[in-house]
């Protein structure tokens, strides 16, 4: 409890009985107009109120869930000239996120931090406002926030930046958001790109993301595989649809079959040219010490229905198979303690 909880001043704990619930005094009035009530009895009977009772009552209050309370008795802190320190400064924080403030939290984050360098656990805590109202714009510029008060954003924080930006459809954002923090990231932050690039079929992103991991690191890791070849088969059902509904144009004029025939060639020939990419990738992943596993398997078998395959393809796919072995190919029980997820998001490789 705060040192002012811990007072045997009869104000003192008065405050306190007050900020957990009224203390069995015998109404239903809220914790705020019990302190409001005695606060204006110690000013009339001349108690003192200094900024350790104000902090002792506020830190009581959030650690009962009254926000909205404890932000009232910050604006009374405030009009008796007894400005918060950075303890409470941070419990205000939490509390106007937990009422989703977030140029509040914002206001009391930047008060703090000139009081002291922010810890990351107190920035992934602003970060949930915008988290919760899906605004990735005010996530991004959260970063250059704590860049401007001293700190540097870890992997964790960066990390959830482009998950946001990324399940908002914001792919061109989060890759400018990775090269201008690259030094805050970690192989979980390039697969999160990664992740965004497989929904949009976005290979050459894709590819040149991996090519960068490989010569420059952070060291690529099962998940980054898995996760570029789902980009592979995803950029091969495109070309694959792009072929059909070129075929499917036959009854239009002799020009518009023509067009069709090119269009159909060319898709044909680009699927054929990718058919060749996620072998390439496995022989890569397991040259560098990586094992693959059930997505491996189940992405190159979408990739060998797409685009067919050769008997020597057809002898690495046994291959991989059984150096998988049953287990690894078994899909996780309902109800695990590690359940399934999809490529570049988790499953095998430490989630990251």
């Amino acid at each position: 409890l705060a040192s002012s909880a811990r007072s045997t001043s009869p104000p003192a704990a008065a405050l306190r009985a007050a900020a957990e619930g009224g203390g069995g005094i015998g109404t239903t009035s809220a914790p705020r107009a019990w302190a409001s009530r005695l606060l204006a009895d110690m000013r009339g009977l001349g108690f003192p109120r200094d900024r350790e009772l104000y902090t002792g009552t506020l830190r009581l209050f959030s650690g009962r869930g009254f926000a909205e309370d404890a932000l009232w008795l910050y604006d009374v802190m405030v009009a008796e000239g007894l400005p918060p320190d950075r303890e409470a400064l941070v419990c205000l924080l939490h509390a106007a996120v937990s009422l989703g403030l977030d140029r509040r939290a914002l206001f009391f984050f930047r008060e703090a931090a000139r009081l002291g360098k922010p810890s990351m656990r107190t920035c992934m805590t602003v970060l949930r406002v915008f988290v919760q109202r899906q605004d990735w714009r005010g996530a991004v510029h959260f970063l250059s926030d704590i860049k401007a008060v001293g700190a540097k954003p870890d992997a964790l924080v960066l990390n959830s930046v482009l998950g946001l930006c990324i399940s908002s459809l914001q792919l061109e954002e989060a890759g400018s958001v990775l090269r201008k923090w690259e030094g805050s990231a970690d192989a979980i932050s390039c697969n999160i790109l990664l992740k965004g690039c497989a929904q949009q079929a976005d290979l050459h992103r894709a590819e040149a993301l991996l090519e960068q991991m490989l010569s420059k690191g952070p060291e690529p890791n099962i998940i980054t595989f898995n996760t570029v070849l789902d980009c592979v088969v995803r950029a091969m059902q495109v070309c694959s649809l792009s072929s059909g509904i070129a075929v499917g144009c036959r009854g239009q004029p002799r020009g518009g079959q023509s067009h069709a025939a090119a269009g159909a060639s060319a898709a044909g020939a680009e699927l054929a040219a990718l058919a060749c990419r996620p072998w390439e990738l496995l022989e890569l992943l397991l040259a560098r010490g990586l094992q693959p596993d059930r997505y491996t398997c189940s992405t190159l078998v979408k990739g060998m229905h797409l685009a067919g395959c050769t008997g020597r393809q057809v002898d690495q796919a046994v291959d991989l198979l059984q150096r998988v072995g049953p287990e690894g190919l078994r899909a996780p029980q309902v109800g695990a303690s590690r359940p399934a997820a999809s490529p570049g998001t988790g499953g095998s490789g430490g989630g990251g």
